[in-house]
């Protein structure tokens, strides 16, 4: 059941999708994860605006939120559709406890 959730179709999308985020949210608190990743985000998180971000999109989730997300870097960015990329979310006391974040050290986004 659980893959069948994590299925790519259910994937942030760069434009707002309030039904898409709204399912993936209800998931993720049906679950009560501390800590959760996403791989294959498709989207270079730094080339939207900032209402497009996922730090804006999903912080009325929680009552704390820590994210992270990485991008492919080795090459200049062209559009906000990127394949690969990845994001970590850190939500409630696990937010607290974050000490450190990074990517790869070869910069592709993981």
């Amino acid at each position: 059941m659980l893959e069948n959730w994590f299925s790519k179709s259910w994937w942030f999308s760069k434009g707002k999708n309030k039904l898409k985020e709204d399912n993936i949210g209800a998931g993720l608190m049906t679950w009560d994860f501390d800590v959760f990743g996403f791989s294959e985000t498709n989207t270079d998180w730094w080339l939207l605006p900032e209402e497009l971000k996922l730090q804006y999109r999903t912080k009325h989730w929680w009552d704390s939120l820590h994210l992270s997300y990485a991008s492919n870097t080795t090459s200049s960015p062209c559009t906000a559709k990127q394949f690969g990329t990845a994001a970590v979310f850190s939500i409630i006391k696990a937010s607290y406890r974050v000490i450190e974040k990074g990517s790869d050290p070869l910069s592709l986004g993981r």
